[in-house]
């Protein structure tokens, strides 16, 4: 029947986006139109509005911008003093003594405390592109929530989409099942004056039962399709929607040069790229500063004591304790690691050639992808209209053999014939309308115009 031969590869979209579907929280529900019998009203704004709520994807990525945040302002903190604090308690247990340690030079017992405060002076680039490297990291995580934003809205639409195609094929399977009824009754009637066969009744018959498993299997196909849809959107797996858009009537063609302009412009993985590539190099740079000095200032002060007997140890007694005080700068020099630093640097370099090719590849990508939504875009439009006017055409031929039929000019067989013709011709036709708005989603996608161009 025409289900198989027609429908059911289309309607094998709502299995994949069932795999991208998460399980999302409860959604206020308050805002939503209610429907008919208890029913709430959902279009597809809400269908993304509820989306960007509640898709879980939504969520990590903004804790992922977190994370980055904290760490772009922990670096910001290797600019500032740090001032650290020791303490140390020691029972020496044994010791020697002899010419060169006479008794005293080392006591029982060993005990102090002290501060040391140090600052960064000159650290040859390392702290300032260390901050660099994590603020731009933050601002590359920023721009991933827009992917992940965009990529929601998209399989919201798609998701909504699917569920109007599914809505409209059960209605032609519904009317195909109606047709047969007419078609059973026009038999009747014609039998009532001696004209029909028993093989007609029995093909009749066998006409109908074969258009109810069509009927049955999308109502769950529409089912399924709601339930992916509210999964996505976190409704309430209980509650019944109604979908209050449909496909649109009319739709105009679009200029790839015309968009191909904001893909470049606009496209948030694309940003996120060029963001790795300045990253890269910042991390460069960090890298061959390890081959410069490195100055800091420091001051440090102990409280520091020691005595043969447990009993006389304590902060306070100052016969036994002694303060020290220092201050200075200190100085590092890289002389030789092995290579370690120039192998860092070898890597590092490796990483920006890396990200350099993944931008133009995904540049690449996205052009042609867009190439391709726009070309299928615009030829799913000319489909459209070669769909109604094959609708049409198949009405006429079904109507016509209707009153045919009545009269007995024409057989079973053809008006059955012309009955799937048309469903046929129907369902090619909202199936065309599912790949034209499918199409414009993804074009919509690929210039990251969510709220519609």
């Amino acid at each position: 029947m025409f289900r198989s031969s027609v429908f059911f590869k289309t309607m094998t979209a709502t299995t994949i986006f069932a795999l991208f579907a998460v399980m999302c929280s409860g959604s206020d529900l308050s805002e939503v139109i209610p429907g008919p019998e208890g029913s709430i009203a959902v279009d597809v704004r809400k269908a993304v509005e509820f989306s960007l709520n509640n898709i879980e994807d939504i969520k990590i990525s903004e804790v992922e911008t977190e994370i980055t945040y904290h760490q772009y302002r922990e670096a910001q903190t290797l600019r500032y003093p740090e001032l650290t604090g020791r303490g140390e308690w020691k029972n020496n247990a044994r010791y020697p003594v002899n010419l060169r340690y006479p008794r005293g030079t080392i006591s029982d017992y060993e005990m102090g405390m002290g501060v040391t405060l140090s600052q960064t002076i000159w650290s040859s680039g390392r702290v300032s592109l260390a901050v660099e490297s994590a603020r731009r990291n933050f601002e590359m995580v920023k721009l991933k929530e827009d992917v992940t934003r965009e990529d929601v809205i998209y399989t919201a639409k798609v998701a909504y989409h699917t569920a109007i195609l599914a809505k409209r094929a059960l209605k032609i399977a519904r009317e195909s099942y109606e047709n047969s009824i007419r078609t059973r009754e026009a038999l009747a009637s014609r039998s009532a004056m001696g004209r029909a066969s028993r093989k007609d009744n029995i093909r009749i018959e066998s006409d109908i039962a074969a258009r109810m498993p069509e009927v049955a299997g999308y109502e769950a196909d529409v089912a399924t399709a709601k339930n992916i849809l509210k999964r996505i959107m976190g409704i309430d797996p209980r509650v019944d929607i109604t979908l209050s858009e449909d496909f649109r009537a009319t739709y105009s063609e679009k200029k790839y040069d015309d968009l191909v302009a904001l893909l470049l412009e606009r496209e948030p993985m694309l940003k996120v790229l060029e963001k790795n590539i300045l990253l890269r190099e910042s991390l460069i740079r960090k890298e061959k500063a390890e081959y410069l000095p490195y100055i800091s200032g420091f001051f440090t002060w102990d409280y520091w004591g020691r005595s043969d007997e447990a009993k006389h140890w304590y902060i306070g007694q100052e016969r036994l304790m002694d303060q020290f005080g220092a201050i200075g700068l200190s100085v590092t020099v890289p002389i030789f690691d092995m290579g370690r630093t120039r192998e860092r640097v070898k890597q590092a370099q490796k990483d920006r050639e890396k990200a350099l090719l993944e931008f133009e590849r995904t540049s690449r990508n996205l052009v042609l992808d867009l190439k391709n939504a726009v070309s299928d875009y615009n030829k799913y439009i000319e489909m459209l209209k070669a769909n109604r006017r094959s609708v049409e055409l198949s009405e006429q031929t079904f109507s016509l053999f209707q009153d045919l039929f009545k009269t007995g000019q024409v057989t079973l067989l053809e008006i059955n014939d012309a009955e799937l013709a048309l469903t046929r011709e129907k369902l090619e036709e909202v199936n065309t309308l599912y790949n034209i708005n499918t199409a414009f989603a993804r074009i919509e996608r690929l210039v990251s115009e969510g709220e519609g161009l």
